[in-house]
């Protein structure tokens, strides 16, 4: 079941027809994409205004996380929205090396954040990002997420993600 799950969403992902792809990192405390990461690189398919498929790379202390999913957002994704977020992960690290898979349902509040204003990327690198085709936006809310071995949990979500079209 699973893998069916995983090929499904992976075969919507490649074949829809918008043209408009971004790539995206993001970094916080925890996620809407993977419930538990710091730092996430995404490849976005932008659906339409108010829907995108994503496929994301999580980094974690000692570990890692892989994911696809779909996020939706309730208004004109450009705009303060409530979104939903679905995902199928997983997630791999620790003293003991193992790994979870599950399914994260994520809902909440996404806004712009103004181009002058820094994030913590843009600090660290000592680069800040002067382009029109980068979108600066804040996600927090909640994530549940339900592990196949049966754990399960809520998590809380604060992150900035970073969007940058490769279209002119």
């Amino acid at each position: 079941m699973k893998k069916i799950i995983l090929l499904l969403l992976f075969l919507s992902f490649l074949i829809s027809t918008e043209k408009k792809n971004y790539l995206s990192v993001s970094n916080g405390i925890l996620g809407e994409k993977i419930p538990v990461t710091f730092l996430d690189f995404s490849y976005i398919n932008e659906i339409n205004q108010k829907s995108e498929f994503y496929g994301t790379f999580s980094y974690i202390i000692f570990g890692f996380g892989i994911g696809f999913g779909h996020k939706y957002y309730f208004i004109d994704r450009k705009k303060f929205t409530p979104f939903f977020s679905s995902t199928l992960f997983t997630v791999a690290g620790g003293d003991s090396w193992s790994a979870q898979t599950g399914i994260s349902l994520a809902s909440g509040l996404n806004f712009s954040i103004p181009k002058w204003i820094p994030t913590l990327i843009e600090i660290m690198t000592s680069s800040p990002i002067n382009s029109d085709r980068v979108e600066k936006k804040m996600n927090f809310g909640f994530t549940i997420y339900q592990n196949f071995d049966g754990t399960n949990g809520i998590l809380p979500f604060l992150n900035v993600e970073i969007k940058m079209n490769g279209q002119k």
